[in-house]
């Protein structure tokens, strides 16, 4: 099974467990062998299910990735918490678009 289709299927749980070791993978580089550009390859999808599961923009963990400098994982966070429906998502959409 792919990883993306794992790290899904983790945050359509809401496996709080899953969080933790998805950090390491949730930075601004690419594992040995992961080709393409620096957060791509792990960090979106790991940047996602985290904040799929966790939620909350205001949240530690995912304010952090939102102010990341890397797109990638700003967009993962981003399309995490419009999953998981997350208060406030529309104003923080509309905040990003204003920019």
């Amino acid at each position: 099974m792919p990883l993306n289709r794992i790290v899904e299927t983790l945050a359509s749980l809401g496996a709080n467990e899953a969080i933790d070791p998805l950090e390491k993978y949730a930075r601004a580089h690419n594992p040995n062998g992961v080709m393409g550009p620096l957060g791509m390859g792990t960090g979106y999808i790991s940047a996602k299910v985290i904040a799929a599961i966790i939620g909350d923009a205001s949240h530690e963990k995912i304010a952090e990735l939102l102010k990341s400098e890397n797109p990638w994982l700003r967009g993962g966070a981003i399309a995490g918490l419009v999953q998981s429906r997350a208060e406030g998502v529309e104003t923080l959409l509309h905040e990003i678009l204003g920019e």
